[in-house]
């Protein structure tokens, strides 16, 4: 035991009245005691040669009868076998901590050489490269008559994402209409207007399904035209009738009826 802890006032309390050679001698014996790990010689000439001070055999046989307990094994000490058995029990609980340490980083070290193992002996297989079919003639044909019907504009970039999201929207299949509502809209005055500032992009307006609206606003003044056309024809209509009846005072009166029903519903109509 190369360390043992040492209580200044236990000490001094117990050995107030040892003269300076038995304090020596007291001091050294413990020294022996802890680094021998054992009890003290039975002979005291032995303790003496043990501890440096074989001419104060007297000295030496006062302390071992006062301090320690003579056995079959030799003089012992209580307070230095507690000491001792508390120093051997943890030695002992590190031993063990360290027995579980060393098991479980070779456990460790086990399973990552295993798991290499097996990635070595188990390569990533290479994956196959597949290609990508080509669009067929008809649509690629189709999307160029649509990129030339485009105007040249700033804006007019980014042709494969343009092309791609063509085939992915089956624009193929409706390319007439699509291409169709491209030069409507080249001809309205939104994209004539301050120098076409306003034209969008090829691939935002693909993407917006624009063709869409385009197809609606191109048939819209159709629709309008119709309207008024036929609010025209019946309100002709009416004043027809008026005229007709004017000699007839009840007939006037049911024309003018129904002149004001044929004004209210052209009003509505507006």
């Amino acid at each position: 035991m190369n360390y043992y802890p040492f209580h200044l006032g236990d000490y001094a309390s117990h050995t107030a009245h040892l003269d300076l050679l038995e304090d020596l001698a007291y001091r050294r014996m413990l020294d022996v005691y802890y680094l021998r790990e054992c009890a003290l010689p039975l002979d005291p000439l032995e303790v003496a040669r043990l501890v440096r001070m074989r001419s104060n055999i007297a000295e030496i046989e006062a302390v071992l009868r006062e301090f320690f307990a003579q056995t079959e094994g030799g003089w012992t000490h209580p307070r230095c076998d507690a000491e001792l058995a508390r120093m051997k029990d943890k030695q002992a609980k590190a031993k063990a901590s360290a027995a579980v340490s060393a098991s479980v980083r070779s456990a460790n070290a086990q399973r990552t050489l295993s798991e290499r193992s097996a990635d070595a002996e188990l390569p990533t297989p290479t994956p196959i490269k597949t290609k990508t079919p080509p669009p067929p003639a008809d649509a690629v044909g189709a999307f160029a008559r649509f990129w030339d019907a485009w105007p040249k504009h700033p804006r007019k970039v980014a042709r494969p994402q343009c092309e791609r999201k063509w085939r992915s929207t089956g624009c193929e299949a409706i390319a007439d209409r699509v291409i169709a509502a491209v030069e409507a809209a080249k001809r309205s005055a939104d994209w004539a207007k301050d120098g076409g500032a306003f034209i969008p992009a090829p691939l935002t307006w693909l993407n917006q399904s624009r063709w869409e609206a385009a197809t609606e606003s191109e048939n819209a003044p159709d629709v309008i035209a119709n309207a008024e056309a036929m609010r025209t024809a019946e309100y002709l209509e009416a004043q027809e009738r008026h005229r007709q009846a004017a000699i007839d005072p009840e007939a006037m009166a049911r024309h003018m009826a129904a002149l004001q029903r044929a004004k209210e519903r052209a009003l509505g109509l507006q």
